[in-house]
């Protein structure tokens, strides 16, 4: 049994007994309909920015429909937004600083690893309250990894992007490792013994084409890919003073900062751009950040979807929604990547002939006019193809249909009570009271020594 230190353990509500009858019981997987009668809670457990979570509201109201309850776990400033949707909403972490994915580790370390803790502690408690979860976690999100594998409950990881694909597990700094180690031994997991963490997922979805995350796209862990997920409405009419403009002076140069590109400099290199060609320019900076810059018409945010259509250029940080999104307008790419996935997904954008990109470190008003004469150049078709391919896809029916699939009904077949064992365990800041079934946070943590990290089947 854990040390007790300075925490209370909360008891577990009677439908915990259903939680460890489900654990000890054969598995039985239901049909749709079956599940829609009995109704599942499906947790979608993320981190990060705006795109980090619109994937999961798509799927989320398509699931819902279909009878599921949503409980969304997130960063605080997505509440909002979340809640606007009517779901659930836990939040894990305060709103991400900007800058801080400019590092890695310090990422890492200081914002992410808190709100796994977080995490896993939500998630045990919703584990006391309902007997029929699946955790839908956002690959790369070890909270609901890690509470997976503490509460022998089944999760399926979703890729937003090729980046996210690690064959073998996902490799982590030694700062990382310590800092993921002393939080595996706090809330009672087997350390980590190599300098990796693998997700075992009960299955893998891949929110892009097969194409676009070639050769990614073609490991196991690549799982399903399904294509890029957009909202099935129609694009939003546009703001009147971007309207305006469209129609006195024709297609756009858009600029927009994203996550990690440094939103004030995005501005007035926009400024320069414009005066330089004369080219009408609409840049889009941070969340609540407009500046006035000479020349530009300038915005926290425009719906992509409708801006791109009337857009000659997107110039962008390389994220994989604003990727996905120009390649559905058919709109030619210039990318700024600094870090995280925007350098792989910069990548796929040259190889298919859509675009091209400009290292951080040499982006210029004059390096972007001379790309930008480039751009021009490039040929229609590969673009016309793969805004073809991407509008063809139903990414959130077929992940939603996979999600259902996998999502378990383990039918109560008379467990006896005494069958149950209770273990309390007990961490500094994390408690719950768990009821499960012949299992006990001291036999997960038994793996076999050839495995640096095993998340256990559930059977």
């Amino acid at each position: 049994m854990l040390q007790e230190e300075g925490s209370v353990a909360m008891k577990a509500r009677s439908s915990t007994q259903s939680l460890a009858k489900k654990c000890s019981s054969p598995t039985h997987f239901a049909s749709p309909a079956a599940i829609r009668e009995h109704q599942s809670l499906i947790v979608f457990s993320t981190l990060g920015t705006f795109g980090d979570v619109l994937p999961f509201i798509l799927l989320g109201r398509h699931l819902r429909q279909r009878g599921h309850r949503i409980v969304f776990l997130a960063n605080s400033n997505h509440e909002k937004f979340v809640r606007s949707h009517n779901f659930e909403f836990i939040a894990i972490c305060d709103a991400e600083d900007p800058s801080s994915g400019v590092d890695p580790d310090t990422f890492m370390v200081r914002e992410a690893i808190p709100a796994f803790r977080r995490t896993v502690e939500e998630i045990g408690v919703l584990a006391a309250e309902f007997s029929n979860i699946m955790i839908v976690n956002r690959a790369g999100n070890w909270g609901g990894i890690f509470a997976s594998e503490l509460y022998q409950l089944p999760h399926i990881s979703v890729m937003l992007q090729p980046g996210a694909v690690s064959p073998g597990g996902q490799p982590i700094s030694r700062r990382i490792f310590s800092a993921t180690n002393d939080f595996r031994r706090a809330i009672g997991l087997p350390l980590l013994r190599k300098r990796r963490v693998v997700d075992r997922a009960r299955a893998f979805i891949s929110l892009f084409p097969d194409w676009f995350g070639f050769p990614e796209s073609g490991l196991a862990e690549a799982g399903s890919c399904v294509g890029f997920p957009f909202a099935p409405e129609p694009p939003a009419t546009l703001p009147p003073a971007v309207q305006a403009l469209v129609s006195e002076r024709g297609r756009l140069v858009v600029f927009t900062a994203g996550t990690n590109m440094p939103g004030t400099n995005f501005f007035e290199l926009a400024g320069q751009f414009s005066a330089r060609t004369g080219l009408p320019v609409v840049a889009l900076g941070h969340e609540g950040e407009t500046r006035k810059v000479a020349g530009v018409l300038a915005s926290s945010f425009v719906d992509h979807a409708s801006l791109f259509r009337f857009a000659r250029v997107v110039v962008h940080n390389g994220g994989i929604g604003v990727t996905a999104q120009a390649m559905r307008a058919g709109v030619p790419q210039i990318v700024v990547p600094y870090v995280w996935d925007q350098p792989h997904n910069a990548k796929r954008v040259e190889e298919l002939g859509i675009g091209r990109t400009i290292l951080p470190a040499d982006l210029s008003c004059e390096r972007v006019i001379e790309v930008y004469g480039q751009i021009e150049a490039l040929k229609r078709k590969p673009r016309e193809d793969a805004a073809r391919a991407v509008r063809r896809a139903d990414a959130i029916t077929e992940a939603s249909e996979l999600i259902e699939r996998h999502t378990e009904l383990r039918i109560d077949l008379g467990t006896p009570d005494d069958a149950l064992l209770d273990v309390t365990w007990r961490t500094p800041g994390i408690s719950a009271q768990c009821i499960i079934g012949h299992t006990s946070p001291t036999v997960a943590a038994q793996v076999p020594d050839d495995d640096d990290h095993t998340v256990p089947a559930i059977s």
